[in-house]
């Protein structure tokens, strides 16, 4: 196995004829070991309390396990064996910046070392060709050549994808739009304003034989290091296909806001849900009035789905609908509020000699 682009670890056995004949290298991938802690520490330190940054996490991960290498991220325990919370939000949120789900294997890049084009190519210089950003080198990139460029990917055949990740070079980009060619006409599905070092853009899945970047705006001539374009097939696309059939991704009754049995509850709350089905009505859940060590309590808890991420729901409080704010309370520590996330259920629990009137309110957002 030889390296797609330039790399250091190229071997040739001792006893070969001519250590300097190509075919008789061979190529080593090697495990990469890189600490959490923002100051580097391997570890636990009391006041070692940050984390790497979640775009520097990221680049860490692209240069690492670029041509088949291996990545291992060091999180050690504090002095009572449990993860330290910021190294473990992190883990979470590099999980999810990757498209990486628990059980299930890294999304397919579509658009690897496809055909590209692009309006543009800075001086000409084949360095920063259209190619670049889908070589899945790290440290190679397209730059345009003017602030409104597009850069477009042939995929070779039909592929589905319901996700984009963007990575790009000085922070320029100030709005843009992705595009696919659904065989006939170019269609959106998604648009923003700035890029950055990061950003992965979920949108419904969709059908499409090429991709296309187009800068509306931009500070300086735009560059981009990486453009992946991946179908997650994530869990909860699974459950939906299985409860509405093949073609839930344009099947009305099957879209995420949709209530086909009536029951006030939409389809994404259905599968974030323990034993609700999307055809059958279901009651919703609602608070009830409890007591517990002495104390009144209004509680409000929801079963999970088994399977389903923990990030996937919010129970927000409000007190009276009008003048406070939807909030997402956090345990008191002292029994007045009191908040779980445990691997089968979500629950809130407000005392009632404190909390007189309130209202409950379930907020999921997963693709």
């Amino acid at each position: 196995m030889e390296p797609k682009f330039p790399d250091p670890k190229l071997f040739s056995h001792p006893d070969a004829t001519d250590p300097s004949d190509s075919s008789l290298w061979y190529y080593m991938p090697f495990e990469s070991t890189v600490t959490l802690s923002a100051q580097n520490k391997w570890f636990h330190n009391t006041t070692d309390l940050y984390t790497k940054s979640l775009k520097s996490l990221e680049r860490t991960f692209n240069l690492s396990t670029a041509q088949n290498n291996i990545l291992v991220l060091n999180s050690p325990p504090n002095r009572d064996g449990v993860l330290i919370p910021s190294n473990v939000t992190a883990l979470h949120d590099l999980a999810t910046r990757l498209g990486l789900e628990p059980g299930r294997p890294i999304p397919n890049n579509v658009a690897l070392e496809k055909a590209a084009t692009a309006s543009s190519v800075y001086n000409n210089d084949p360095t920063y060709g259209a190619g670049k950003a889908v070589d899945g080198n790290p440290d190679t990139r397209w730059a345009s050549q003017e602030t409104t460029p597009w850069l477009e990917i042939d995929l070779g055949q039909a592929s589905t994808f319901d996700q984009v990740i963007l990575n790009e070079y000085s922070d320029r980009v100030q709005s843009f739009q992705i595009e696919y060619w659904d065989g006939a006409q170019w269609l959106e599905v998604a648009n923003g304003t700035t890029i950055g070092e990061s950003l992965r853009l979920d949108f419904p899945e969709v059908v499409g034989s090429k991709v296309r970047l187009s800068i509306l705006s931009a500070s300086d001539y735009p560059s981009i290091w990486t453009f992946k374009v991946q179908f997650s097939n994530s869990a909860y696309r699974q459950w939906r296909e299985a409860e509405f059939g093949s073609g839930s991704a344009t099947n009305l009754v099957a879209q995420d806001t949709a209530d086909p049995d009536g029951d006030g509850l939409p389809n994404i709350l259905e599968y974030v849900l323990a034993e609700h089905d999307p055809l059958v009505p279901d009651s919703p859940p609602r608070p009830v009035q409890v007591s517990t060590n002495g104390r009144d309590y209004i509680e409000y808890r929801l079963e999970k789905r088994p399977g389903v991420s923990p990030e996937s729901l919010d129970l927000l409080f409000s007190s009276d609908l009008q003048t406070a704010l939807w909030n997402v309370p956090e345990d008191s520590g002292n029994g007045d509020i009191v908040v779980e996330d445990t691997p089968d259920h979500w629950l809130l629990r407000m005392d009632l000699a404190l909390h007189t009137q309130g209202f409950f309110r379930a907020r999921t957002a997963i693709w």
